[in-house]
């Protein structure tokens, strides 16, 4: 499966850096972990979202389209359950409009 150049792709991986680094210093006792506002991590979500939903059909490359649907509903489904029970967030609600 091609795909174009991802604009983003630098930035996330000075993002990765940067949270590896961080997570590092908070192991050292250096500093405070960071907090997630919900909208933050809805955006960490879409991120994580739009990245797995891209591999998942590049490993799925010769499926036809209704099995990469299928596929995806699943993924989304079972991303949304594990979330919920470790979080207790509904990711639903994250995106709902206020």
């Amino acid at each position: 499966m091609k795909g174009i150049k991802n604009p983003y792709g630098e930035s996330l991986i000075e993002i990765e850096g940067g949270l590896l680094d961080h997570e590092l210093r908070f192991e050292h006792g250096i500093s405070d972990p960071y907090a997630y506002t919900d909208e933050e991590f809805r955006a960490s979500l879409t991120i994580f979202t739009n990245a797995i939903t891209w591999k998942s059909w590049e490993h799925l490359e010769g499926s036809n389209f209704e099995s990469k649907l299928e596929t995806a509903d699943n993924m989304g489904t079972k991303l949304r359950d594990f979330i919920k029970e470790f979080t207790g967030i509904d990711t639903y609600k994250l995106y709902e409009e206020e």
